[in-house]
């Protein structure tokens, strides 16, 4: 049964293309009608006009598509947390390939670098996937890195969080430790049925 949105109107139904953002749009909105869709941004569009839909998509994908105008809000990251590593572009090279590394160099970016060690080892320790509502959030602020990870229910009826922050060379270590430490929180039940949606991470 759907709660009824405040005032005792229609719940708002939602829409997202990541199970973090649906699960997080259920928490800070329980009377919402929330729901997972995999298409391309336009048709989102049509199902916005067709069945007055609030849709949750990338900022930067509609900019790329002229369509930064249609947007009506930013998320606040201090509520709805990026699911790991989301923005971020990686790049694969061979191991020892030095030539390939060299290459490479000038467009790496050191502290996306560092917060996506810390990101993906906390993903990993919960052996989460992108298919799991498992948020992550790593930046480096000024010289320390600090984290904050969230994993929530899919119906959004519980959210539990850890922060954690130390030196950059650590990362992937604090990333992992956050990791372990929300794992010994979350209640019996949770993590089976994240991972019953789609691990692993690791």
């Amino acid at each position: 049964m759907v709660p009824s949105a405040p005032g005792g109107g229609r719940p708002e139904p939602a829409a997202a293309a990541a199970w973090p953002r649906v699960s997080a749009a259920l928490w800070r909105r329980p009377w919402a009608r929330a729901t997972l869709l995999l298409t391309p941004a336009l048709a989102w569009f049509v199902l916005i006009y067709l069945a007055s839909l609030v849709v949750l998509l990338a900022y930067a994908g509609l900019k790329r598509l002229g369509l930064a105008h249609r947007v009506t809000a930013l998320l606040d990251i201090a509520d709805f947390l990026p699911a790991v590593g989301q923005g971020a572009i990686g790049v694969t090279a061979r191991t020892g390939d030095a030539a390939t590394r060299a290459s490479l160099a000038p467009i790496l970016d050191a502290a996306t670098g560092y917060a996506l060690a810390a990101e993906r080892a906390f993903l990993a320790e919960l052996d989460g996937s992108c298919r799991t509502p498992i948020a992550g959030h790593a930046r480096l602020i000024a010289g320390s890195l600090t984290f904050r990870g969230m994993v929530l229910l899919e119906d959004g009826s519980e959210a539990y969080e850890i922060e954690a922050s130390g030196a950059v060379a650590d990362a992937g270590a604090l990333g992992a430790r956050a990791g372990r430490d929300l794992l010994a929180r979350l209640p019996a039940g949770a993590l089976p049925s994240l991972s019953a949606v789609g691990g692993t991470g690791r």
